[in-house]
């Protein structure tokens, strides 16, 4: 169009982010496989996976002279009733979105020789209805019930988040560093007239710092280094205390067959790792943070 080169289309899905290029925003970024018995990466801001299964997302992006990236998407909640059909857990996600919540994406993406550099920014608005009641829990004596109840204020959240990305590839490997920040901004209207916020207002920083090294062609080894980081204001309702924890992550992973080289590509591809995360902080404080430290060992096989 006009001389330019543009990729332009649809996108249907079920978690923002999950659609984007770039392996720095929240649904695909490192570590792309972590423990279920870990102690996690601290509070993470709403768009970091919290609708993730609980929604459904529609909107256009567009692709102009392989270097600008543009994307709108609006995202509602899935009926709770939809999500137990479905197999999602309804009360896993903060509440329902009331109406919708749109997503912006905006990416530039230069290149030269075997370079690659792109920055970026992403971020989404959502207003949300608590959950007013949950199931209780086994072995209380209440029966179970799945009324699906909300407060009718709501909990406003507004997500900015910045990220880059540099890749370098050599004659038998890649270099690639990857930074993100994603800062929250929570206006708690309905958990904080409900007893269930200490503040009428909450602020939440999200930042990662990421290292990698892809060795060999068809028999990669990939060595990677990230820190973590969250923090914030410190409400003992909603967040049970200081949400500010950091730590590192440390992984050797190795790719025994990619392009050609399995029988079953591209339908069969493995990743074997071991990924140590330390932490230096957790929950506000440096004293026992090294106690949530674990080593993971992983086999992961996609198809």
């Amino acid at each position: 169009m006009g001389g330019a080169n543009i990729i332009y289309g649809l996108t249907a899905n079920n978690n923002p982010t999950v659609q984007d290029p770039w392996n720095t925003t929240p649904a695909w970024a490192f570590p792309y496989v972590s423990s279920p018995f870990g102690a996690g990466l601290g509070p993470t801001p709403i768009i970091d996976g919290a609708f993730a299964q609980h929604v459904a997302g529609f909107g256009a992006y567009t692709f102009i002279n392989d270097a600008l990236y543009l994307e709108a998407s609006m995202y509602g909640t899935l009926s709770a009733n939809g999500q137990v059909h479905l197999g999602a857990d309804p009360f896993s996600a903060p509440g329902l979105i009331d109406g919708g919540a749109p997503y912006w994406r905006v990416a530039f993406e230069p290149h030269w020789g075997n370079s690659w550099l792109e920055v970026g920014t992403f971020g989404m608005y959502a207003r949300i209805n608590p959950w007013a009641s949950l199931p209780s829990a086994p072995g209380t004596g209440v029966p179970v019930t799945f009324t699906f109840g909300t407060f009718p204020q709501t909990d406003n959240y507004t997500d900015l988040g910045f990220d880059t990305q540099y890749q370098y590839q050599g004659d038998n490997f890649w270099v690639t560093l990857r930074g993100s920040y994603i800062h929250e901004f929570q206006q708690l209207n309905a958990s904080f007239a409900n007893g269930l916020s200490t503040n009428p207002s909450d602020v939440l920083n999200e930042a990662r710092a990421y290292a990698s090294l892809a060795y060999g062609n068809y028999n990669r080894i990939v060595l990677t280094g990230q820190y973590f980081t969250s923090w914030g204001t410190t409400d003992l309702l909603f967040e049970g205390g200081s949400p500010n924890t950091k730590g590192w992550i440390a992984e050797i992973a190795y790719i025994p067959f990619s392009m050609n080289q399995s029988p079953l590509w591209p339908w069969f591809n493995v990743r074997i790792g071991l990924q140590y995360t330390a932490y230096t902080e957790f929950n506000g404080t440096a004293v026992g943070a090294s106690a949530n430290n674990s080593l993971f060992l992983y086999l992961w096989a996609a198809m």
